[in-house]
This record gives C-alpha cells, structure tokens and sequence, in this order.
C-alpha cells in the first residue's frame, strides 16, 4: 500500500469525508504528514503548496525519503491516535473501513481499535519509505482478539447478542437488529421530566452506570426489559473488553440455589458453561483489580428461603472485592430493601418515540410494509389510547405486534391472544428463558387461580390493591385449593407469579396494580363464562344496585356477552326484567322501571324568560348546557340499553319554574357568571351550581368564597336561572307523586325518550322470553 491508496481511502465523491473537515485531497495528503510532525520545525521539507499534497495524493509524487526518516524520528504514537480519534467522521468509519479491506458482518466497528490499526498502518508506510503491506485488518482483528479467556468471551457473545422472542423460535435475530434500550432515571416516580434531584440516562452503558454508582439495582415491573438490559450491557461491554480489559458476567439469580454457601462458585459456574479453563482463582484475581462487570439477574426470582443467605454472600463478597462493579436486576419488591446501600435506577416505560422505534425493528422487511401501516393506524384506535400502558411495556407491546391481525376486533379476543402469548404458552422455547411458576405447578394452574382473583375482585369494583385489601381476596379464593400442590399457593409467591412470572401485574410502593385493567375484565368474563348458571345469576343480582360508572364503563360485561350471549340473557337480563315486567300492569311496569333501574331522577327547570332577560342586559350569551343527566343505577339495566343501541344518559328539563312545594327537592341552584371565551372572544354567562344554604345565607357564603362575577339582581340578590330536582325512587312512589306532581309529569310524557326507551326494552324482554321460552340446560 503506497502513501496515496492510504490517503485515497479516505475521500468520498461527495460532500463529505472520512476526516471530518477535510472532503478535498490535498487536506487528506496534508493531515496526516503534519499530524505526525506537527511538533518538529521542519516546515522546509513538506510542500509549500497546496498543489504539492495533490500530488502525494495522486500519487504524481512521492513524498520525499527524508519526510518519512522525520515521520520515523519524531513519531508520538498517543498523539497521532488521539488526533485521529477525533477526527475519524463517525458517519463515515465503517466506509472508511471497508476501503482497507475491513469487512464486519455481525459485529460493531470498534472506532479506537481502527484508529490504532490505521495508525500502525500509517508507521508501516514511513518504515517501507511510502510502501507497505496493507496490515489494517489484520491488526484490526488481533486487537478485538481478547487476550484472556476468548473461549468465554466468543460463545458467551454468541448467546447473548441474540434473542428469538421476536419469531416465536423459527428465526434468531441479533439483539442489536431488535434491541430498543429503555432510559433509566434515579426518580422512583418514573417520571421523565427531570426534577433537580433527579437524573435521566438515555443510551445506557455500564459506564453511564458507573457514574451514578459502583453497585446499582436496576428496578422495573415485569416485561419492560430488565433482562433484556443486562443483555445489552453485556454485549456493549464485551465490544470494549479488547481495550479495557473487564469481563462481564450474567449470573442469572433464578437457576442458582445457595445452599452450598458460595457466591462465589456461582459466578464462576456463569462462566465455566462456556469456558472450563475459568477458574475460581482467575475469579478472585480479576474481581481484585476490577477487571470484573457482575450483571445479576432476577433477585427478586431467588427463591424465598435462599434470600438471606444471598444476602450475606453478596455483601460478604462486595466487601473484599470493592472495585468490581456490580448491577442486579428486580422488580420492586421487598427485597429491594436488602439494597438499601446501592444505587437505584429504574427502567422508564417506553415513551410514543420508542414503542414505533421498537414496531419498525420488528416489521423491518419489505413485505412488512402493509402490516406496519395497519399496526400504526391500530396503534392510534381509541382503544390502544385508553390501554397506553400495553403499549409502553416492550414484551406486551412484542406480543401485541406478532399477535395481528388478530380474527376480529373484539376485546374478547385481543386479550385471550395476548394472555396467552405471554402466560399459557406451552413452548418455552419460544421464549429466550423459561416461565417458572412458583405458586402453581403450570401456567393453566395459576391462571385458574388468577382468573378467579380477578373475578372476585372486579366483582367488588376493586382494581388495584393494598396489601391487605390484596389478602382480603386472596384468601376467599376456592381454585387455590385444587392445585396438585396447594402448599405452594401462598399470598407470597401468587404476587410473585402473578407480577414476575405472568408479568399481569405490577408492584409500586407496596401496592399492586394491573398492568392493564382489561386482564382483569377479561378474566372475569372468562371466570363467569366457565361458572355455572346458578352462581352467574347470583352474581347479576348482586349488581342490582352497582352502576356502570363503579366499574369505569362495561367492557367487562360485554367480553362475557361475547363468550356466551345467551347466558347473560338467561343470567343477568331476564332476571332483572323479570322484576320489572312479570305480574304488573303498564303504569306499574313504568313505575318499577324507575325504581329498579334509576332509583333517583335527576330533573332540571329553567326560567327561559330571566334568561334571556339577562343575556340581553348583560350582552352575552350564556352556556348554561342541558342540566343533569341520569345514568341507570345498575349495570344491568346499562347493558341492556347499549345492547339495543338507545342513548343511555337522558335529561328532564322542565321550561318553567316549578312551585315552592318542590323546594324539598332542590339538589342544586343554577346561577349564572360573566366569563369570557379565549376562543371565540366573546363575554359569556357560564353556569355556576349553589346550594340552596348558600343562597339563602348570601352574606356567609361570600366572606369565603370568590362571588365578584355572579350575576345580581337590583336589590343585590343572587339570580336564579332554575334548579336541579332529584326524586327518590326508593320509598313507595304513589305515596308521593301528588307531592312531586310537577317534576313526575315530564317522566309520563308518551313522546318523552324515557317512555320510548321503557318501551323498547319491554320488547327485548317479551323477545327474550319467547326465544329462552324452552328449559334451560345450562350448556351455554
């Protein structure tokens, strides 16, 4: 290789080049003579012109033999190379490489290690006075030889820069083609806004983790990627063991038992699976200098009864060992508090940024395309935008991307392809590790358990957990009992499986949450689906005065619809019905309609006259909306409604004031107050809801509250625009209609949408019986 090729490797007919700030040849030929004696006076030798670097570049000319005895004299090898170091043009190495005939496949180019191999390569060429063999790749690939334990060094990389969780096992990726790192903070809230204590790192490295601290706990819930990091870390560090000289090791903490009292033994087992000529010595001599990364997996999977004498191992270790730097992973549990002496860092969940960053490394074939548009455009459903949390969790979100399309869009079947993907699976292979239940003997045992858990607890509108909110169900549940070995169903290790292993839930400040709610709809629907008739009923009628909005909507129940229409008709519709309609006339079927479905009516008057009067006195317009809506007081009768299609919510406004009699009832006064709208610019009369206390005790409700925009009258008293009624349906309403005669007569109107939706729904029923009129078997 003469002088020119050298040089020539690093040009690029483009606007660019391999030395950043140098695109033009001559600049090439020039930068590295000057570099090599940029400290010795001898301008006299080089070229006076810019003219003269072109030739040498050329290769017109040769570069003098007394310029390369100089190169020889008054070459500083750190110098050179950390010159070139910065100016190597990033964008542009791995180019730059491939023109000295460097070629990498799967592995990263190493930038100092190609600088050093560049630099020989240029010391080569003045010793050759401007001719040598080309050497780059080969020196190149003696350096990221490791000089210790290669054997460990090449099988362990092979294992751990690849990961199959992506193909279900039928393709292996690299981890570097899949990998999205999550950014770690030192907040234990997780927040990505970074408070003046608090840190964020994105693009993580061990070094990155050194600076925090020499012993770290890397929290986070299960699936967001914890193993997955230790992974990273690992390959990033074996890329720069070459240079520094730090071996790093994954001990994985579940497939170790401690019984044997030897840490130690452990780790170099991690090692000794790839390499036999590791050594417990070697161990003790690299952790002494810090030659040793220590990436400890799952102390939260150690199995109950090893933990302490973990404890004492590691702590015991550490101590004599003060340099190794050390990083172990876990949810947060109790055993984090064993770690009180270490940094802690947590795994952020996935912003929006990298969930598409991690769906485009997973659909990154061409014949991808069209299925990556659908995933996006799904992605941005209402429905992924009320469930974000799947979505920012990276193996639920994996899942989510290798399960579509999914046969239908009904929740129903996006959840029972989800769960099983991530819980049931039979094939462990098709996971980069095994699911190890600790509670259940199997996946289908904990899921009967769990799936009951779920059931009852939704059942009771409860949704996340303290602790002995937690136990208070576990405890009731039946299924744990039918486990082949019900010993090992405790509160303990079903938080552990049900966190950990099944990754369904997640652990914060010692409560327990869902990773999503719709596992636990699901689940419930499931449960119910599977329950015997007698005991769905039982449950339908305990929902009798439990409203929609207690449960945040009816997913759940239309899950289970979705399983088995005609048991809910049979179980939860006709039953309820069946106390409305069965053995009534109409007006008393109306009035049972009332006070079975409703229990209060919500009714709003206004006094149209005053408020016009007061939109053309004030010169505004006032927003005053439709008054209260009324929800039905039971599921049940939710269902049914949003089954027919009938607008559910429904107001009764009255357009006159009614008589003092009703006072009684008065839940609220509609008052009025000047606004102004940013938007449209314009003075506004807006609602303001009062007590009736308040407005007739003005002068003390003043002296606590802000009254300067309230709309008065000439004698300076409050405006009221109407009022809010609410009738109690539950006591013997026939006792009371002559009481409430104004407010009940809107309810009795034949045009009114409440007597029309009556109507429609005694129709189901009579439908309803007629298709469910043959006995029942209860095979749904």
């Amino acid at each position: 290789m003469r002088y020119s090729e050298f040089c020539n490797n690093f040009y690029f007919k483009r606007n660019a080049g391999g030395l950043t700030g140098r695109k033009s040849q001559w600049k090439i030929a020039e930068y590295f003579l000057k570099l090599a004696l940029k400290d010795a006076e001898l301008e006299c030798i080089l070229p006076d012109s810019n003219s003269g670097y072109e030739k040498y570049f050329t290769g017109a000319r040769k570069p003098e033999a007394a310029i390369w005895q100089a190169v020889i004299d008054y070459f500083d090898n750190h110098k050179f190379l950390v010159d070139l170091m910065e100016n190597l043009n990033a964008n542009l190495v791995e180019e730059v490489a491939a023109n000295f005939g460097l070629r990498l496949k799967d592995e990263p180019l190493s930038k100092e290690l190609f600088a050093v191999a560049l630099m020989k390569q240029f010391y080569a060429i003045a010793n050759g006075n401007g001719e040598a063999e080309n050497i780059v790749s080969t020196e190149y690939r003696e350096a990221m030889r490791p000089k210790e334990f290669p054997i460990y060094i090449e099988k362990a990389t092979d294992k751990y820069r690849r990961i199959d969780a992506l193909t279900g096992g039928s393709e292996v990726r690299l981890l570097k083609e899949y990998y999205v790192c999550n950014p770690i903070t030192t907040s234990a809230s997780r927040s990505r806004t970074q408070g003046s204590s608090s840190q964020i790192i994105e693009n993580v490295t061990a070094e990155k983790i050194g600076e925090i601290s020499n012993r770290v706990i890397l929290i986070g819930n299960g699936g967001c990627g914890k193993t997955l990091m230790l992974q990273h870390l690992f390959v990033d560090s074996v890329e720069k063991y070459a240079s520094s000289g730090v071996l790093p090791i994954i001990v994985e903490l579940r497939e170790f038992r401690f019984q044997n009292k030897n840490l130690l033994g452990n780790i170099v087992n991690a090692v000794r699976m790839f390499d036999d000529s590791f050594t417990e010595t070697e161990a003790r001599r690299l952790m002494a200098a810090g030659k040793c990364l220590l990436l400890l997996d799952g102390a939260d999977e150690i199995d109950p009864g090893d933990i302490d004498e973990f404890k004492i191992q590691l702590s015991g270790l550490l101590d004599k060992y003060s340099a190794v730097q050390v990083v172990v992973t876990s949810r947060e549990c109790e055993i984090v508090k064993a770690f009180s002496y270490y940094g802690h860092l947590y795994l952020l969940p996935f912003s929006k940024k990298e969930s598409l960053e991690l769906i485009d490394k997973i659909l990154n074939r061409p014949e991808d395309a069209m299925t990556k548009r659908a995933v996006l455009a799904w992605l941005d459903s209402d429905f992924l935008k009320e469930h974000e949390r799947l979505v920012s969790n990276p193996m639920l979100l994996t899942n989510i991307v290798k399960q579509y399309p999914l046969p239908d869009d009904k929740d129903k079947t996006f959840y029972q392809s989800v769960y099983d993907a991530i819980v049931t699976g039979h094939d462990n292979e098709k996971w980069g590790y095994k699911r190890i239940f600790h509670s259940a003997a199997n996946a289908e045992e904990f899921t009967e358990v769990f799936r009951e858990f779920c059931a009852k607890s939704y059942r009771k509108c409860m949704f996340e957990f303290e602790a002995t909110a937690f136990e208070n169900i576990f405890k009731r549940l039946v299924t744990k009992n039918r486990l082949v070995n019900p010993n090992s169903m405790n509160k303990k290790t079903f938080i552990h499986d049900a966190c950990v292993t099944a990754c369904m839930m997640y652990e914060e400040k010692l409560n327990y949450f869902y990773f999503d709610n719709g596992f636990q709809e699901f689940l419930f629907a499931q449960y119910y689906y599977l329950d015997e008739p007698e005991n769905v009923e039982k449950m339908g009628r305990s929902l009798w005065r439990t409203p929609a909005s207690a449960f945040g909507g009816y997913s759940a129940f239309r899950m289970l619809y979705d399983f088995s229409a005609d048991k809910v008709e049979v179980c939860l519709f006709m039953p309820f019905l069946k106390e409305i309609f069965d053995g009534k006339t109409d007006e008393e079927a109306y009035e049972a309609f009332f006070i079975k479905g409703y229990s209060k009516i919500s009714v709003t008057s206004w006094e149209r006259q005053l408020i016009e009067k007061y939109e053309q006195k004030q010169g505004a317009k006032s927003r005053f909306g439709k008054g209260l809506t009324n929800e039905p007081s039971t599921v049940i009768l939710s269902l049914i409604i949003v089954h027919l299609g009938i607008q559910q919510d429904f107001q009764v406004s009255l357009q006159e004031r009614l008589p003092d009699s009703a006072a009684v009832a008065v839940a609220s006064v509609i008052t009025g107050e000047m606004a102004y709208d940013s938007e449209t610019k314009e003075d506004i009369i807006s609602m303001r809801r009062l007590g009736q206390n308040d407005v007739e005790n003005w002068k003390d409700y003043q002296r606590t509250h802000s009254v300067g925009e309230i709309i008065m009258d000439e004698d300076g008293n409050v405006v009221c625009f109407g009022y809010e009624y609410d009738i109690d349906l539950r006591e013997r309403q026939r006792k009371r209609l002559a009481k409430y005669a104004e407010l009940i007569l809107a309810l009795y109107d034949e045009k009114n949408n409440v007597r029309k939706t009556y109507k429609r729904i005694k129709l189901y029923y009579e439908m309803l019986m007629e298709k469910h009129s043959e006995k029942v078997d209860g095979n749904f």
